[in-house]
């Protein structure tokens, strides 16, 4: 079967050590085969632990055509999810053929269906149809399946004009370097209104759930983080303090802030458009309550939809202007307290803040002012803008 190309169809595939044809979705609707796949999908346990005899028997005999369909439901929805968003049909196949939680979404609201979508897996979208997927269930950004198109071919470029003569006004806003802090900058009002907007009621219309939880141990988590992310999120609750802001995960999948943020660093002059390459996961911070902070810490850094290469640098959009309090402090280390602040950068709608993964950051005490910012990772090759 081809993974990416052609009809897909589940009788391409055969059952899972067994030599018969006879499976237990034959003759099912897609429909009957959803209900079907949840129920089996419902006897894995919700957690499974290796023992140190399995964990050395597969270190040392691996196979290397074993199909890996998660072992817990977690596991299993993950599998299902990277499969389908990588186009690996054979995979997509067999999890199904398994049993399936079709419609389970990821912290980003993304079902299997809608990565498939997303990146252009023809077939993996056609093995999750005949297996009852829904079409209609819209990610975070309140998009649906059909409103997405292939990644990198879906934006619409910001900051632009054009003059009477068809020939095209760039903006080119003055870049602030932060003393004191390499590689930090912001430039303000890069991004225009329309753009502010649409992202407002992005955040306004979410489909998802947010996540809070205390400074401290968001902070505490932050730093201990390998840098490695396998973008997936946590569905665990959070405690009820409210010193920390609301998050809401969000995923760029029609590159709206994609291609403005490319825009805004070229039109600023600081970056060629082929040295940067915008991470499509990203979140709203909401700052809703006087006194709410972030601690001191580092980022870790992220990955693409399908790329090896990690992130290097932090981007932050300003949604809102807060006149007192708020600001995100550059700071000389993580565990001096009182820290030491090196340089700040107050928060004003349209403001586009960037710096290095590694740098270590706060964000200050919220005064009356309600905050709300964008924010994500992007990957910049070179710095050559910035030297």
């Amino acid at each position: 079967m081809n993974e990416t190309k052609g009809a897909a169809t589940v009788n391409n595939l055969s059952s899972p050590g067994s030599s018969t044809t006879t499976t237990w979705y034959d003759h099912l609707s897609p429909k009957e085969r959803a209900t079907k796949g949840l129920a089996l999908f419902n006897l894995l346990p919700n957690t499974f632990t290796f023992t140190a005899a399995q964990k050395q028997a597969s270190k040392n005999n691996p196979n290397p055509n074993t199909i890996a369909t998660g072992r817990f439901k977690q596991q299993r929805i993950n599998f299902l999810i990277k499969a389908a968003l990588t186009g690996n049909a054979n995979q997509v196949g067999h999890i199904l053929q398994e049993g399936a939680h079709i419609n389970a979404r990821n912290g980003y609201g993304q079902t299997a269906y809608f990565c498939a979508c997303w990146q252009g897996q023809i077939a993996c979208m056609q093995l999750l149809l005949q297996f009852g997927a829904d079409l209609n269930i819209p990610s975070n950004g309140n998009c649906l399946p059909r409103d997405v198109v292939p990644h990198g071919h879906g934006g619409t470029n910001h900051g632009t004009g054009t003059n009477n003569t068809g020939a095209p006004i760039v903006v080119r806003p003055p870049v602030v370097l932060l003393p004191k802090v390499p590689s930090c900058f912001h430039t303000s009002f890069n991004l225009n209104e329309s753009l502010l907007q649409q992202l407002e009621d992005k955040f306004n219309l979410f489909q998802g759930q947010g996540e809070r939880e205390s400074a401290a141990a968001f902070s505490s988590k932050k730093n201990a983080k390998n840098a490695k992310n396998t973008n997936s999120v946590s569905s665990e609750p959070h405690g009820e303090r409210h010193t920390d802001p609301e998050r809401r995960w969000f995923c760029d999948e029609e590159s709206l802030v994609s291609a403005a943020l490319v825009q805004a660093l070229v039109s600023s002059g600081v970056a060629a458009a082929q040295t940067i390459a915008i991470v499509p996961y990203m979140r709203f911070l909401y700052y809703d309550e006087p006194g709410q902070q972030l601690l001191p810490h580092t980022d870790a850094a992220k990955y693409g939809v399908q790329s090896n290469t990690k992130s290097t640098h932090t981007w932050i959009v300003y949604l809102s202007s807060c006149h007192d309090g708020g600001a995100t402090q550059f700071v000389q280390d993580i565990t001096s307290a009182p820290p030491t602040v090196l340089a700040s950068c107050s928060p004003c709608r349209g403001r586009l803040l960037i710096f290095p993964h590694a740098t270590p950051h706060a964000g200050a005490v919220t005064g009356t002012s309600p905050k709300l910012l964008l924010r994500g990772e992007l990957i910049w090759e070179g710095e050559e803008g910035l030297q």
